[in-house]
């Protein structure tokens, strides 16, 4: 039997066009998969910007498949991890009799662990009355799951306080000496993941096996001999948590409850290691109530020392008592008779949370910064490397054999210099189908592939003439009224998406009540359920941020309109971004065009591709922004807008609309 090659899959008259209907030819997606193939084989590291509709999940797991090697695929969101899973995976194993195995890897937190559940059961109590309800909703999920998921339960709210008491966790797993652990989801998925050929992971297990394997010889992906990042343009972000340090008031009180849970699973009687803990979690909230005393809003970043500047020395008091606590109570278990292994690993925890606070608050590596963030009840002291791109190349690059970058936005001034920059690719190989190994390293190839979409007739730009500027007093009313012309003009049909959740909220506040359509507000309801009335509602109103900016994918007429208030600049008062900015200083370059303008187009560019999924797909895109018009480095951003018509007159977006959804009937 002839052994199919990538053009059998992919030509016009190939294996995908003779099973699936909808199938069109794209070049760019035969390009795209041949070149993936070859990097499997040789040896090498790919570089691919592939635009939305040119089909790149196909054209990396056909070759991934045929290239016969253990592949790990990471995506940056669940959203898209799940679509490969549940979608694109049975698609190819039954559909084209592709004969391989598929796992799916997601990071503990994401299940739910029988030991936990069966304590929380019977200990285990409600931070707020109202989500009682919720619980037995998951009681009677768990008797019917496979996967032990938390992404099934859709019908119940995102983050209730106590799914946090239930989840699997890595500090508390004591892995093949739990009772549980036959029947672990873990166990079971490591096991799925052990036989697979392809593995489909997130960015934060990747980089979390990544971290664990630099510090010892464990691992928690097995191994791979190929890995292909989709969704690329997030890896810095994703890298940098992963290998900097973070303690919380989360962890403290954690420890304490998992101590409790030990000494019941033991049937401990201590009095004193009781009075111990007791006094542990008073210490650990006198401690973070300095950082969140110190936040002026919801959500708040902030540099370590200016709290130090303002609260120096009762800062410092209260963590002289945390960490005598955390002496005492170390001291106190290992004297400790019959210790299990419940006990020996909240004693390991204990010893890390010391050392993690010690680290953060001495703020002695200048390759850190060091930053607090409070979320809601939760107040976080991290210390963040500002340059990943280092330890990338040693940790990454430098080892893997065969990798794969790609994403619908990789790409700034026509060239990947700067995400290669941000992520320590310095090999300098040959470019294309001639590349070869320079210097016994891996070779490198890149590709930019164009917009399979006709976007010259099936998409309008606006630009609406705004008088305010971004951060003027009153472009969050001025920004309202084009928002609410548009989704009229539009029948509703839109995603309004901000840069902050301050501007969403307000915008939101001013003309909720003045849209004739269903409206959703991102937080109001877990991300996948908002996602799915969205687009049975046919003519609703979502607001969001950046979470959905990328990883959403509404095709069809339900989204004709993606509304953009500001050019997605990372704020320069954020920790990271100000020290990243301070860096590329002493190093003499241009902060704002070596980094904070590169990076901003990438985002834009994320934004505006929610909006034309597939070929019938049409719509506006909206940017409220002037300086897109006024500053000189528009034209950055205006070059990385699809090659659509531009308008500043509302009359031309309903004229645009009413023209094409003609044209849509009469195709009918």
């Amino acid at each position: 039997m002839k052994r199919l090659v990538i053009e059998d899959y992919f030509m016009k008259d190939g294996v995908l066009k003779k099973t699936l209907a909808y199938f069109e030819y794209r070049r760019e997606q035969l390009v795209m998969a041949k070149r993936v193939y070859s990097a499997f084989e040789k040896g090498g590291l790919l570089i691919v910007e592939a635009q939305t509709g040119t089909g790149k999940t196909l054209a990396y797991l056909i070759p991934a498949i045929l290239s016969g090697k253990k592949t790990v695929i990471s995506t940056g969101t669940k959203n898209l991890q799940e679509q490969i899973f549940k979608k694109d995976i049975p698609f190819l194993q039954k559909e084209l009799g592709l004969n391989f195995r598929a796992s799916c890897m997601k990071g503990s937190a994401n299940y739910i662990c029988y030991k936990k559940f069966k304590y929380f059961m019977k200990q285990g109590s409600f931070e707020f009355k109202r989500e009682f309800r919720y619980f037995g909703k998951v009681v009677d999920w768990l008797e019917t799951t496979d996967s032990g998921d938390i992404e099934e339960l859709t019908d119940i709210p995102e983050k209730l306080s106590f799914i946090r008491q239930i989840t699997s966790s890595s500090e508390q797993c004591t892995g093949q000496k739990c009772p549980n652990f036959k029947e672990c989801f873990i166990t079971r998925m490591r096991e799925r993941s052990l036989a697979a050929d392809i593995i489909i992971i997130n960015h934060h297990l990747f980089f979390a096996d990544l971290a664990v394997k630099e510090k010892s010889a464990m691992f928690v992906v097995p191994h791979y001999q190929a890995v292909i990042f989709d969704e690329a343009h997030q890896l810095e972000d994703t890298a940098s948590s992963y290998f900097g340090v973070s303690t919380s008031n989360y962890k403290v009180d954690e420890l304490s409850r998992d101590i409790k849970f030990a000494m019941s699973a033991q049937s401990i009687a201590d009095k004193r290691l009781t009075d111990i803990l007791s006094e542990l979690v008073q210490r650990g909230t006198e401690f973070f109530n300095q950082f969140s005393g110190f936040a002026r809003f919801d959500k708040v970043t902030f540099k370590l020392k200016d709290l130090l500047r303002a609260n120096r020395q009762p800062v410092f008091h209260a963590l002289e008592k945390l960490l005598t606590s955390l002496d005492i109570l170390i001291s106190h278990i290992q004297v400790m008779n019959d210790k299990k292994d419940d006990m020996l690993n909240c004693l390991h925890r204990a010893k890390e949370c010391k050392d993690e606070l010690m680290f953060v608050m001495d703020m002695s590596d200048d390759n850190y910064v060091y930053w607090c963030e409070v979320r809601r009840r939760g107040s976080f002291v991290k210390a963040t490397p500002i340059d990943v791109s280092g330890i990338l190349e040693e940790a990454l690059f430098n080892k893997q054999e065969r990798i794969v970058l790609t994403s619908a936005t990789l790409a700034a001034d026509n060239g990947f210099e700067y995400i290669k920059e941000r992520l320590g690719i310095t090999r300098h190989g040959a470019q294309g189908e001639d590349a070869v190994v320079d210097d016994n390293r891996c070779a490198q190839d890149e590709l930019i592939l164009p917009s399979p979409f006709d976007f010259s007739n099936r998409a309008l730009c606006y630009l609406p003439r705004v008088k305010c500027e971004p951060n003027a007093p009153g472009f969050a009313r001025e920004s309202a009224g084009h928002i609410l012309e548009l989704i009229t003009a539009c029948r509703g049909r839109t995603f309004a998406l901000f840069t902050s959740n301050r501007n969403m909220n307000e915008v939101y506040g001013l003309i909720k009540d003045k849209i004739p359509f269903r409206t959703f507000i991102q937080g109001e309801k877990p991300k996948s359920t908002i996602l799915k009335e969205f687009i049975k509602d046919k003519s609703s109103v979502l607001f969001a941020t950046m979470s959905f900016w990328e990883g959403v994918d509404v095709q069809g007429d339900a989204l004709v309109c993606v509304i953009i208030d500001k050019l997605p600049f990372a704020s320069p008062g954020d920790p990271l971004v100000e020290a990243k900015i301070n860096l590329i200083k002493h190093a003499g370059g241009n902060p704002f065009f070596d980094f904070q303008l590169p990076q901003a187009v990438i985002t834009l560019k994320q934004g505006l591709g929610r909006l034309i999924r597939k070929t019938d797909d049409y719509g506006i895109l909206c940017i409220l922004d002037k300086r897109l018009v006024t500053k000189g480095y528009g034209r950055k951003f205006k070059a990385s807008i699809p090659n659509a018509r531009t308008t500043s007159d509302i009359r031309q977006v309903t004229e645009f609309l009413t023209k094409i959804q003609s044209q849509c009937e009469k195709a009918l």
